[in-house]
């Protein structure tokens, strides 16, 4: 049965007795339709076996709970004054629309120990929790998954100032705000802190402000190789630290040929073509998907081989006399500047600068 306002009032009236013998009313659905107004009691106790739905107002009272098993809908006006929030169903329960709660818990303190618990918050809405937020499952095996309505976009949790209490959650596609301000129960009442850190919790990806992510040293070192010629070993990212292992790197796209280890962070390989010079982004992330904020922007170039062109002429000169400038090789390109060149015997004179010599064969390298 969908209870609405009017009825809800008249349900109260006839559930006196009942509301002073066990300081609770249960209901099915409730919907509170646009124009109506419930306002609870004090220390009144609410149980919606199913979804509670506000498009008119509730107004809560000091002490008061409110229960619901399933959906938590709000397109209207819901002013907390006190109110406690438990969201208890064994399922999938929604949050949808911009919330301010003075208490909200979701666990499995409410008779429910059931696995497959889950919070599911629309994507881009923030719910503000003001007094205390509770969001615990009961195992490793038993974590109540947090995730937003929309894969990759966050939705927000707001504990400025709140008492929180978290452990043993799967998180995804969720932002954390005002973490610094709040007390961390679950960190022996920890405040100032940066990160909520739930105890024996994952990160499935898209998480801010719940776990304290790696930190690393960025190496910038400008990479010049030469196509064909295997590179030494690069690791743009080091001293990675903290957060929780193992750790996993990324990076854009790497000229071909090259590798990234995503274990170790190391680049290697040979190139296979030449490529101008273009940057390319390193990161590494925990096991949380926690992403370090430091990242690398290393520029990749790759020259092709080392080429030149030979010129035989024969050189006849005469003692005494001064031979006109002579340039064995020429036309020499790819490879890694500055070019070096050397003569393999017979020579009495050379420039490994620029080439010039008198007598001899010569070789050149880069």
């Amino acid at each position: 049965m969908k209870v609405g306002c009017t009825l809800l009032s008249a349900l109260r009236l006839v559930a006196v007795g009942l509301l002073l013998l066990t300081s609770a009313i249960a209901y099915a659905d409730i919907i509170i339709q646009a124009g109506e107004t419930v306002t609870l009691s004090e220390s009144e106790i609410i149980s919606v076996d199913g979804d509670l739905t506000i498009t008119g107002t509730l107004n809560g009272a000091s002490s008061a709970k409110i229960r619901v098993t399933k959906d938590w809908n709000k397109t209207g006006t819901f002013t907390h004054n006190g109110t406690a929030v438990y969201l208890t169903g064994s399922g999938k329960t929604i949050i949808s629309g911009t919330n301010e709660f003075y208490t909200l818990i979701i666990d499995h303190a409410e008779s429910d120990t059931s696995s497959g618990k889950a919070l599911e918050i629309t994507s881009g809405t923030t719910q503000t929790i003001t007094n205390t937020l509770t969001l615990k499952g009961t195992s490793t095996s038993n974590r109540i998954a947090l995730t937003s309505s929309s894969s990759g976009t966050a939705a927000i949790l707001n504990v400025n100032s709140a008492i929180v209490n978290a452990a043993y959650l799967n998180v995804k596609d969720s932002q954390a705000t005002n973490v610094a301000s709040a007390t961390l129960v679950h960190k022996s009442n920890a405040t100032g802190q940066s990160y909520i850190d739930p105890i024996d919790s994952i990160g499935s990806g898209s998480t801010e402000g719940w776990f304290t992510p790696p930190t690393a040293s960025a190496v910038t070192t400008a990479q010049t190789l030469t196509k064909d010629t295997a590179m030494a070993s690069f690791s743009p990212l080091t001293n990675v630290s903290g957060g929780t292992q193992p750790y996993v790197y990324s990076s854009g796209t790497l000229p071909a040929g090259l590798s990234l280890d995503v274990s170790t962070g190391a680049v290697t390989g040979t190139p296979t073509a030449a490529q101008v010079a273009a940057n390319v982004v390193f990161q590494v992330k925990d096991a949380n998907n926690a992403v370090a904020s430091t990242t690398s922007t290393v520029s990749f170039t790759v020259n092709g081989p080392l080429t030149a062109t030979a010129v035989t002429t024969a050189q006849t000169l005469t003692q005494g006399t001064a031979m006109a400038s002579f340039s064995p090789l020429t036309n020499v390109s790819g490879g890694t500047q500055p070019y070096s060149y050397s003569l393999s015997s017979g020579a009495t004179y050379s420039n490994t600068t620029d080439g010039f010599v008198c007598l001899g064969p010569i070789y050149y390298s880069s």
